[in-house]
């Protein structure tokens, strides 16, 4: 008599479910590369290792650059790379890794990385192995 009963009370409403990974799926990211200035005023809370501020560990000739993934418009990964000595090398991945993970875009911001920066080396890099397992 209950389940007679409730079926009249709750009304049938077909509202959709929309997840954060359902509008992501279909991966109309619009991913966006800039390079920015390490004084570049740029909100770091979520960011998993921040910046390391103590210029010490840099020597004269170490020219840095300093490379900004965005996706559709939020801050995601920052890409540290030594230019000095005409040798490209990825020095440290900084990441938003919540919202990565959140969207799945591991394997889109690899597959950009890779299509950005040809041939540069990045075995000696801070964080590769979660850049490649992310």
């Amino acid at each position: 008599m209950m389940n007679f009963i409730t079926s009249f009370l709750i009304p049938k409403v077909n509202i959709p479910i929309i997840s954060i990974n359902s509008c992501y799926k279909n991966n109309n990211l619009h991913l966006d590369w800039e390079k920015i200035n390490y004084n570049q005023v740029i909100n770091l809370k979520h960011f998993d290792n921040i910046l390391n501020k103590d210029n010490d560990i840099l020597t004269k000739d170490q020219i840095l650059e300093y490379n900004l993934l965005k996706i559709d418009g939020l801050p995601t990964l920052i890409i540290v790379i030594d230019k000095s000595n005409n040798k490209n090398v990825v020095k440290e991945f900084i990441f938003n890794k919540s919202f990565i993970l959140m969207i799945d875009a591991g394997s889109i911001i690899r597959k950009s990385f890779y299509d950005k920066f040809k041939n540069i080396n990045l075995n000696d890099a801070i964080n590769k192995d979660i850049f490649m397992i992310i």
